[in-house]
């Protein structure tokens, strides 16, 4: 792919994190001064739940996808056997993990029951929003276009339908109602594009689900540290805890998707040119601009809290600070992961390493529930410290393969001296 097309594509996703943006700047506000910060938690769980729970649908398709889409397409005209496999594991996935939903709801009681069953809707419909598919395409336009009318109705839906006294598992609802009419426009995109509905090939299907496997097991592992805290803290501790938690997580999330618009962009061009010069310059450009972050919240972080959300500080600000503290290691680890490990050939190396740090993510959220120091402040605290362990270790790794590349090509070098 030309420069100018990656810069497009770039541009493309840069203005659907703009509306990413936007659509939390309106509806979150309007939550937390609507129902409340507890109320707001009880949404901000419901939303985590299904985050958690896509993760668990998309089964590490959506960066192994990409990759053996690009692959396909080398070699042959077509890939629609391939896209139509990807679209039977998401779907069963979609289906067993909805199914579980469904028993935890008959199990439980009252409000939690009524969350169990909001978060179906949600759960299928981005279970089956096929970003992976433009992503692998290039064709990031489509993505931004069906993005944009699933944030808009769900923006329209919290205005018009929630009010004080709301159900704040309606909110839930609203969400998931708007991602499936966004998945019913990429997939009505998708035959724009040329693809055409295939028998599924068991034997596809099968081996591309054992593929997926360590992208999963990795996906499960960045979910441990980003929706993780908010489920943990929204069973654990309550919902006060849950909502300062996703007020504060909320901010972090906005660098962070703006983050994954590049990565999301960059990872096929990586793939196919392995641009590392680009690379370089768009990791110093990231640590510079991410960098400003956590100082800007740290000085004007009262102010603005009470501003866009209405509500006092209190514990917020610190739990922002915090997080936004990651901001500049996470973004950095997360253009070191794919886009570069997937250009050395080294996948694994990007999925071991996450996998590893959602263990000791893990292993953290255990140590607080086992102690009893349940505390939005803490679970931050130890996504700040994973996330510096996580880069630390990429960097590490880059360095020793990088040495070893070159050892090699010396080594092939003197060898061709001598022969000739």
């Amino acid at each position: 792919m030309s420069r100018s097309r990656l810069r497009r594509n770039v541009l493309f996703m840069v203005a659907l994190q703009l509306v990413n943006y936007a659509a939390p700047l309106l509806v979150v506000p309007y939550l937390t001064r609507t129902l409340g910060i507890s109320g707001y938690g009880i949404v901000a769980t419901g939303l985590a739940l299904i985050q958690a729970a896509v993760v668990i649908t998309d089964f590490g398709l959506s960066m192994l996808a990409p990759a053996e889409v690009v692959a396909t397409l080398e070699k042959d005209r077509s890939a629609d056997r391939l896209v139509t496999a990807v679209l039977t594991v998401r779907a069963v996935m979609a289906i067993g993990v909805s199914t579980v939903a469904v028993a935890l709801s008959m199990s439980a009681a009252g409000d939690r029951a009524d969350l169990w069953l909001a978060i179906i809707l949600g759960i299928v419909g981005l279970s089956i929003q096929p970003t992976w598919y433009f992503q692998a395409m290039e064709r990031m336009g489509w993505i931004t276009t069906y993005v944009v009318v699933t944030r808009l109705l769900y923006v329209i839906a919290v205005m018009a339908f929630v009010h004080s006294g709301t159900n704040p598992t309606l909110v839930v609802v609203w969400f998931g109602a708007a991602n499936v009419l966004g998945a019913i426009c990429g997939l009505v995109a998708m035959r724009r594009v040329g693809y055409r509905y295939q028998q599924p090939d068991v034997g596809l299907v099968v081996g591309l689900a054992r593929r997926s496997l360590e992208f999963f097991l990795s996906r499960v592992a960045v979910a441990s540290y980003t929706a993780g805290g908010v489920v943990f803290l929204g069973l654990v501790a309550g919902p006060r805890e849950a909502g300062d938690l996703g007020v504060a997580q909320q901010l972090y999330l906005v660098g962070q998707t703006a983050i994954g618009a590049v990565v999301q962009a960059i990872y096929p061009h990586m793939l196919r040119l392995k641009d590392f010069a680009l690379l370089r310059r768009m990791l110093l450009a990231t640590a510079v601009l991410t960098s400003a972050a956590p100082v800007i919240m740290l000085v004007f972080g009262d102010f603005l809290i009470r501003l866009v959300y209405g509500v006092p500080p209190d514990s917020i600000h610190e739990v922002a600070v915090l997080y936004l503290a990651a901001l500049p290691i996470s973004s950095c680890s997360a253009l070191i992961g794919y886009p570069l490990f997937g250009a050395l050939g080294r996948l694994d190396v990007a999925n071991r390493t996450v996998i590893g740090a959602g263990l000791l993510q893990a292993a953290w959220l255990c140590g607080l529930y086992v102690s009893g120091h349940a505390s939005a402040e803490l679970v931050v605290v130890g996504v700040l410290l994973v996330e510096v362990l996580l880069l630390v270790t990429r960097l590490a790794i880059w360095r020793k393969l990088a040495s070893s590349s070159a050892s090699g090509a010396a080594s092939v070098r003197e060898g061709g001296v001598h022969l000739g």
